[in-house]
């Protein structure tokens, strides 16, 4: 058999012939690691105008002398650094109340007076609440029309005025599960019609609801809008043909109500109105026509 004959290349360090292998011979530069530690050196000499700094060592207290590029060094060698590290692990631990969650932990003696949280995350936890209270303080010492000048800069990016007559869309994110537009205001989720209403004619009356004259539940146009009870809402829900249709009608949410106070069964309304039972439980637990009073 023929013997694979390794191609030849000159050392670039100490210029002697060498073998390296072919997959290697437009990257192999020297014949040794030697010699590459040898070519590095030389390339970047060492500035002997800088004088070594001399420093004591925390653990053994000796003298020791470090170039000024690692004037950081705060050990002699590996040995004291490694007796650093058992002496800190192995020191007395105290009991502490965490100032954030109250829980009592263990804290080195040596810290006793900085240390006040068992752990990072209770660390932040405070740091924010801390936070939120100045926030929160900034926010209850400001006067009404102050708050609201702030409320309506940020209202007004999300649609675009025009003429009385025509509708404002709302061009933010809608409310979930229904058509109306959401406006979210220092962590609170608002409706916009009501925020347009409350920013251009005036605060709503307790018990009031705003309503739509134009039938758009995405408009904020405050001509559109005006304030009335949850029972006239009804009445144009069902005049204006929106929603699905309702098989109960007031007179009759009035007469079941007034059976539900006596012992006759759910079932047994349900089958006299021609309604489920589940319709019966919702009037009863004032999920459905709870704006009805008997």
């Amino acid at each position: 058999m023929k013997e694979k004959l390794k191609p030849i290349k000159k050392c670039e360090n100490c210029m002697e012939l060498y073998h390296c292998r072919k997959d290697r011979i437009n990257t192999s530069r020297f014949c040794s690691t030697k010699c590459l530690t040898s070519f590095i050196s030389k390339a970047r000499p060492r500035n002997k105008s800088q004088n070594k700094i001399l420093k004591n060592c925390e653990e053994c207290m000796a003298q020791y002398s470090v170039w000024p590029t690692n004037k950081e060094s705060r050990f002699c060698s590996r040995v004291c650094f490694n007796q650093f590290k058992e002496n800190k692990s192995s020191a007395s631990r105290v009991k502490k109340e965490c100032d954030n969650c109250g829980r009592s932990y263990l804290c080195r003696s040596d810290k006793i007076k900085s240390s006040r949280f068992c752990n990072i995350s209770c660390k932040g936890s405070a740091i924010s609440r801390a936070n939120q209270k100045i926030i929160h303080d900034k926010w209850q010492n400001e006067s009404r029309q102050e708050t609201l000048d702030i409320m309506s800069k940020s209202f007004e990016k999300f649609f675009k005025s025009g003429d009385d007559n025509q509708c404002w869309e709302w061009m933010g994110h809608k409310k979930s599960k229904l058509p109306y537009g959401g406006f979210v205001f220092r962590g609170k989720s608002l409706i916009a019609s009501r925020v347009s209403y409350m920013l251009y004619i005036g605060k709503i009356p307790e018990g009031k609801i705003v309503l739509h004259n134009c039938d758009n539940p995405s408009c904020v146009n405050p001509s559109h809008l005006r304030v009335g009870t949850y029972l006239d809402n009804q009445i144009d829900k069902l005049t204006r043909g929106r929603g699905k249709v309702e098989k109960l009608n007031i007179e009759q949410v009035t007469e079941i109500k007034k059976l539900l106070k006596t012992k006759i069964p759910d079932r047994r309304i349900a089958m006299q109105y021609n309604v489920s039972p589940t319709t019966i439980g919702r009037i009863k637990k004032e999920k459905l026509w709870s704006w009805v009073k008997v």
